[in-house]
């Protein structure tokens, strides 16, 4: 089985509920050989250490409680070094027994990146990874590894204002769990479209456009149920979610600011029949 890359979803939660749980709960999402990649938020012991134990090596921003330049370390070159870390005190949430299975260390390389794109927040960052490999892994290719951890926001930005997930409407937990699921499905669904599509036209599959897909798809579900699917319509389907190219803009800086002014409207902080009901004693009562 070829190893792959992952991209960190929420599982520091898992590990303070229960240790084995966090361990057996992503043994599925991990296999030995991977590489998992997040942010600054996932760069603790424990969680390194989690992936130690499964095989699977971690690319990390450094956490901002650690040093990025550490005395002691061992200097591989002037943006490289790798430096050891101790496993700290037992947590209260974790047992003695899952504590005595922790790495007593754990080596780590601590990589100095900077930014490829220009309109970064900062001129550069440390990179924390247990692949200790510098001739085999690059500082420059650890570098662009932990930058493409960024398609994950434009991926969740598509799943709740594209798919308009960002608002549940559901009113019961039932209801809500197989709204999400329902979400999740098409949009695999789309994203599996897009990947059939970029295979037949050899196109990268993120020059190709998720809005464009999803309402291509949505339209052709909707006419395959009136009229049926025929070989034309599957064909032109095929080539149409192709057409745009997106995706490819060098140098593209955007302001992190809002282009239009939030409306000043109060919220609504009751159940809209609890709100009709006092609007009707009100105007009984005047």
């Amino acid at each position: 089985m070829t190893p792959s890359i992952l991209f960190a979803s929420k599982i520091r939660s898992h590990l303070a509920r229960s240790w084995p749980q966090a361990v057996n709960g992503y043994e599925g999402s991990l296999r030995p050989g991977d590489t998992l990649v997040a942010d600054c938020y996932y760069c603790t012991y424990w969680i390194v250490a989690m992936c130690a134990l499964m095989d699977v090596e971690i690319v990390m921003r450094n956490h901002h409680k650690r040093e990025d330049h550490p005395q002691g370390a061992e200097a591989l070159s002037e943006s490289e070094r790798i430096v050891i870390w101790d496993r700290p005190r037992r947590p209260a949430w974790m047992s003695k027994r899952e504590y005595r299975k922790v790495p007593d260390a754990i080596p780590i390389r601590l990589v100095d990146v900077a930014p490829i794109q220009s309109g970064s927040r900062c001129d550069s960052f440390t990179v924390a990874t247990t692949i200790l490999e510098h001739e085999y892994a690059l500082e420059s290719w650890i570098g662009a590894l932990y930058e493409g951890r960024w398609m994950v926001e434009p991926d969740i930005r598509s799943i709740k204002c594209t798919m308009g997930l960002d608002h549940l409407r559901s009113q019961t937990p039932e209801g809500i769990e197989r709204e999400i699921w329902t979400g999740f499905l098409t949009y695999n669904l789309v994203r599996f479209k897009m990947l059939q599509s970029g295979i037949s036209s050899n196109r990268d599959v993120r020059s190709m456009s998720f809005t464009e897909s999803y309402q291509l798809l949505s339209t052709n579900w909707l006419l395959c149920a009136c009229v049926g699917v025929s070989e034309s319509m599957a064909s032109a389907s095929q080539a149409q979610g192709v057409c745009a190219i997106v995706g490819h803009r060098p140098g593209r800086i955007e302001p992190r600011e809002n282009k239009r002014r939030p409306k000043t409207i109060k919220l609504m902080t009751v159940p809209r029949r609890i709100f009709h009901a006092m609007i009707d004693t009100l105007s009984r009562a005047g």
